[in-house]
């Protein structure tokens, strides 16, 4: 590599890192107009910010549970990654759970969703598996089978948090059997 094209990478990639930073800081008495002025076209043409990295933290989770009839219903998540099941993270079973739980969220059929009054799978009455849809698991590391419940779960805003037991609201549920 010669000299000309280290150093000219080097500047190129020096400008844009010091444009970067000068478009996401925020103005003070020390910036120049025409930075203010450039902000605008720069952001648009490349655009920076940290709602990439980051989803809302109010948005819905998916959940899975088997109902059984002597306890409560029991999650089949395999979470947490980082426990010493998961071999600290290393096991990718934990990973390939929520694309599989995905998939088969996607695939059960609209009517098969009822919507829940309470804030637990228990308080959806669901007690049908007669009529329950079956859904094939085309996993190729399937982690869920048989009957569950697939349910669609919201945070409880953190202002309520003492008023309930649990971090989340079971807003919809559906009683599948799940073919592997």
């Amino acid at each position: 590599m010669s000299r000309i094209a280290f150093f000219g990478g080097a500047v190129l990639w020096g400008t844009v890192g010091v444009t970067s930073l000068l478009v996401a800081l925020p103005s003070s008495a020390v910036t120049s107009p025409g930075v203010v002025a450039s902000r605008q076209y720069v952001s648009k043409v490349w655009p920076q910010g940290w709602s990439f990295f980051t989803k809302s933290p109010r948005s819905p989770s998916n959940g899975a549970y088997r109902i059984s009839s002597d306890g409560p219903p029991r999650s089949l998540l395999i979470g947490p990654n980082a426990s010493a099941s998961n071999l600290f993270g290393a096991s990718r079973r934990t990973r390939a759970q929520g694309p599989e739980l995905a998939t088969l969220m996607y695939a059960t059929p609209g009517r098969a969703w009822k919507k829940c009054k309470g804030y637990t799978v228990s308080d959806c009455g669901l007690d049908d598996f007669g009529k329950a849809p079956k859904i094939r698991n085309d996993s190729p590391i399937p982690t869920l089978c048989g009957k569950a419940v697939l349910t669609l779960e919201e945070p409880i805003p953190w202002a309520w948090r003492k008023l309930t037991e649990g971090q989340y609201r079971v807003t919809k549920a559906a009683e599948v059997n799940i073919q592997c």
